[in-house]
């Protein structure tokens, strides 16, 4: 059994509606994280209806916790999951369909390496943390909101602390629409206003992930956050970094 399935969802609602029944496997809690404020009437309509337990298989689910938010961020939403629920966590994105027996041979991979700190599905996009992981590696940076460069910088701590993190042969999924060649995340590509928005916000946290890692991803030169002598588990607001992000 899966302990605690994590889904942050900004829109897309039938996204959402199409990844909690597209579970076939057993969670003990089904957390969903409403980031439109409510706003979004198609999110509130599929939030409701999985509340309500009129899907197929909500039988597999023991607890089914809605809360909505005004846009979190992706890293914020996973972090208020982590800290408000029980471990290991299992975190999707909303708009990932999982293909029949993938949830089975995840949870076998978690049972076979007791050891590992992280079980990477596909990826930030379908990913366990354990508490052990949680520990080492720590939160999901804050300044990098809403999304993007988070999952980069929380590989990176996770490769320096030295935490064991194993894949999941097998495990398959479609991400976004079906049949798009070009596949990946739904979220702002389906909305004109959001991808404008996702592509100040985007560059914003690159430069800020060069500040803190004194290089892009793959060309990092510092060997802990910000060259001080912290673990990998510090990071710290930036105030300026933020402000710039907020126009969402």
């Amino acid at each position: 059994m899966i302990t605690t399935l994590g889904i942050p969802v900004l829109n897309r609602g039938d996204f959402l509606l199409r990844c909690v029944t597209s579970v076939d496997h057993p969670v003990e809690n089904l957390v969903i994280i409403n980031n439109s404020e409510g706003k979004n009437a198609q999110v509130t309509a599929a939030c409701s209806q999985i509340e309500r337990r009129e899907i197929a298989n909500a039988s597999l689910f023991d607890n089914i916790k809605i809360e909505t938010k005004k846009n979190l961020g992706c890293g914020p939403s996973w972090n208020y999951i982590f800290k408000n629920n029980p471990g290991p966590w299992l975190i999707s994105g909303s708009d990932i369909m999982f293909l029949p027996g993938s949830l089975a041979l995840l949870d076998d991979v978690i049972e076979r390496n007791p050891d590992a700190g992280m079980v990477m599905a596909d990826g930030y996009n379908v990913f366990l943390m354990t508490p052990k992981a949680l520990e080492l590696v720590g939160y999901l940076d804050e300044n990098f909101y809403p999304a993007y460069y988070e999952d980069c910088d929380h590989w990176r701590r996770t490769v320096l602390s030295g935490i064991k993190a194993v894949g999941v042969p097998g495990f398959k999924h479609i991400h976004g629409e079906i049949g798009d060649p070009h596949g990946g995340s739904s979220t702002v590509r389906s909305d004109p206003e959001l991808n404008r928005k996702n592509g100040i916000t985007t560059q914003n946290n690159h430069d800020y992930y060069v500040r803190k890692w004194g290089g892009e991803p793959s060309k990092e030169k510092f060997p802990t956050p910000y060259n001080k002598p912290v673990g990998m588990t510090f990071w710290e607001l930036d105030q300026v970094h933020r402000q710039k992000n907020d126009i969402w």
